[in-house]
């Protein structure tokens, strides 16, 4: 098989899993929302000055569009259902804001189609569109004030082409905005931090050991490579110094290694929201990942943050800087 017809391969078996999907496919276990109310929120608030997924976004563009009459263009690049785009719309006009124009790419079609029938329905079509484009093809017209790049990075197969189109299409001050996954390729655990993930599995009750994606349980943690024959986690291991070798972070948060491996999608729903002892152990997980994060045991495998090409001052969580956030191979 050619590399092309590999690639056609991958690109189909995305676009079908979205086409196959039947529920809202950002949708968490219960028990990443509280954990993540509990740990993730606050810091975010405190190192970004924002409140809530959708302000991320928003506070930096209401800012910027209310300083100008120009019309402030950002390019969504991976739009999915295009959720966060809509939010976005909604959350910019409710404040007054209308100087703004959205710009949503994404791979499948049916998504597509869908999300610009959503944006006429809450009547955003002159400020919210969709546009049906392979990223890792698809040029990007210049003149970009904000990117948003939600948890799509760790779908691009060609990274170094995808930054050069963003660099070249941001303006002098523009900025990325960044929520992805930056460990191991494939989502796989990296040695150091399975160790760890493998003293505590084996230690558990076998009914926290189903998988609700699989319909399987695992004696064994199972250190799948979600990257093989798609786009998941393709090259999540590079994202992050491939970007740093064109935008520099004014706001940057690294999190994650240990936690998600237990509450994640597929495993996630073992655990209750009013179970004291599941609340117990999703809080030593956390303690436990943050422990071994900032004693430069592991690195994180998550990250949040804003970019440019400008170099500045950092805001970060302690000493997670985004360096320390690269695992030296």
């Amino acid at each position: 098989m050619n590399k092309m017809d590999n690639y056609a391969q991958r690109v189909a078996k995305e676009s079908q899993f979205f086409q196959n999907q039947k529920t809202n496919f950002n949708q968490l276990p219960p028990m990443v929302n509280w954990l993540s109310e509990s740990y993730l929120k606050p810091r975010v608030e405190m190192i970004f000055n924002t409140h809530g997924p959708t302000d991320f976004y928003a506070k930096p563009i209401s800012q910027k569009a209310k300083a100008t009459n120009k019309t402030i263009r950002i390019v969504s690049i991976g739009s999915g259902d295009g959720e966060i785009e809509l939010a976005l719309g909604c959350h910019l006009k409710d404040r007054g804001i209308s100087n703004f124009l959205i710009e949503g790419y994404e791979l499948s079609k049916d998504l597509v189609n869908a999300s610009n029938l959503s944006a006429n329905s809450k009547l955003l079509s002159e400020n919210v569109c969709f546009i049906c484009a392979d990223l890792n093809q698809e040029e990007i017209e210049p003149g970009v004030d904000f990117v948003v790049a939600n948890q799509i990075l760790h779908h691009i197969l060609d990274l170094e082409v995808l930054f050069q189109k963003l660099f070249d299409a941001l303006t002098h001050d523009g900025v990325i905005m960044v929520r992805d996954m930056i460990g191991k390729n494939g989502h796989q655990a990296w040695p150091e931090a399975k160790g760890i993930v493998d003293v505590i599995w084996n230690g558990m009750p076998n009914l926290y050991k189903f998988n609700h994606r699989s319909n399987k349980s695992f004696a064994e943690f199972p250190n799948t490579d979600f990257s093989s024959g798609s786009f998941e986690g393709i090259r999540s291991q590079d994202i992050l110094p491939i970007m740093m070798r064109q935008f520099h972070f004014s706001h940057f948060y690294a999190f994650g290694g240990i936690v998600e491996r237990f509450i994640n999608r597929g495993f996630g729903h073992n655990y209750s929201i009013d179970s004291e002892d599941d609340k117990r152990f999703a809080i030593m997980l956390q303690d436990v990942n943050d422990a071994l994060i900032d004693g430069r045991f592991i690195t994180p495998t998550q990250m949040m943050g804003y970019a440019s090409k400008n170099v500045g001052l950092l805001k970060c969580w302690k000493d997670r800087t985004p360096e320390r956030s690269i695992r030296v191979l």
